[in-house]
């Protein structure tokens, strides 16, 4: 499988592309995301890997936007945890650095670091691991570079510091493209969803069983459910550690009772949508989130943005918990399509946590 990707290779979007669909999928650096995008609209890749939102920085509103506009859907996600590492040409040496190279946003997440090492200065750069890649080719004796453990490896390049975010709980949400019928993926999310509902529901009614098999049944549903995501590659380490967390949460327990929409039995998919009300009146928001109140849909994420088209009017984008094909989802949909002047599905998708 080929997978699409802003950056260089070592950049985090390719490590996302290999914990979604394995270490062997094969990678294509593109230089901007409208360049994933388009790679993946002429078959030049099987799939895209976009980053969509930072739990520090928020949202990357311009891939908000090219979902809103581009011919490709939202098939699967993972989430990276974002770990940065200080690292320089193998020649040099920590005493000697008077800059460090980065993509602002990576800079910006370390100025904890920078503010107690003064004599190294933050230098902004196009890309991590463009900044790492640098320093091969201009061998350096004073500059590093932050990026990823796993560019420095690949660069064959020296760490001097590891984790130097700001903040240890720093991930990054990304999102997999490809294009074809979003109708055919709902389905298969909404097939794998269901596999893992008979696999739950099954453990459950066991009233013989020991504890811990609700945990075992659980366990399954999830990589039931995490098993669309990863295409053709192999189980990735990011998925059994999340089987294996939902399985210690429940062991000794007994029969499961999970709610059906937590993320692991049988709404353990997502969708994404963006709509625009059909006009702007008192309550209107109130309303079109009431279709999915009414049917006990949660809503995970709600944010707006511009419409391009019309100033100071929006666009609305939010995720739920559900995915097409499943009787409650579709109703609220259409349910949703009454009020408001567009509506675009983003994905129907597995979740990856």
């Amino acid at each position: 499988m080929k997978v699409a990707f802003q950056g260089v290779h070592g950049a985090y979007s390719e490590l996302a592309s290999k914990q979604l669909f394995g270490p062997r999928c094969q990678t294509v650096p593109c230089e901007t995301f409208e360049d994933v995008f388009t790679a993946v609209e002429k078959g030049h890749a099987d799939r895209g890997m976009i980053p969509i939102e930072n739990s520090l920085a928020g949202s990357i509103h311009q891939n908000y936007d090219l979902l809103l506009t581009r011919n490709a859907h939202i098939v699967g996600e993972a989430h990276l945890k974002v770990e940065h590492v200080l690292m320089c040409h193998p020649s040099a040496a920590w005493k000697d650095l008077t800059q460090v190279r980065s993509h602002p946003q990576a800079l910006a997440q370390c100025s904890g670091f920078f503010a107690k090492e003064r004599q190294v200065k933050p230098v902004v750069y196009f890309d991590t691991a463009g900044a790492a890649k640098s320093l091969v080719s201009e061998a350096p004796a004073d500059i590093g570079a932050i990026a990823s453990e796993y560019a420095a490896e690949l660069y064959g390049l020296k760490i001097l510091r590891r984790n130097l975010q700001n903040q240890p709980n720093n991930f990054t949400r990304f999102l997999a493209i490809a294009t074809g019928s979003a109708s055919a993926s709902a389905d298969s999310a909404s097939a794998a969803v269901g596999a893992a509902a008979g696999k739950t529901k099954k453990t459950s009614s066991n009233r013989n069983a020991t504890p811990g098999a609700s945990a075992q049944g659980i366990g399954s549903a999830a990589q039931g459910i995490r098993s669309v995501t990863r295409g053709n590659g192999p189980a990735t380490q990011s998925i059994s550690l999340a089987t294996q967390r939902t399985g210690r949460a429940t062991q000794g327990k007994g029969p499961s009772t999970r709610s059906n929409n937590d993320g692991i039995g049988p709404n353990g998919g997502k969708t994404s949508i963006a709509f625009m009300p059909a006009k702007n009146q008192v309550g209107i928001l109130f309303r079109i989130l009431g279709v999915f109140a009414l049917r006990d849909i949660d809503l995970l994420k709600i944010e707006s943005r511009p419409n391009p088209r019309s100033p100071f009017e929006y666009w609305f984008y939010a995720d739920l918990d559900g995915v097409q094909g499943q009787p409650q989802v579709d109703k609220a949909l259409d349910h949703l399509r009454e009020m408001t002047a567009e509506v675009k599905i983003l994905g129907s998708y597995p979740r990856a946590d």
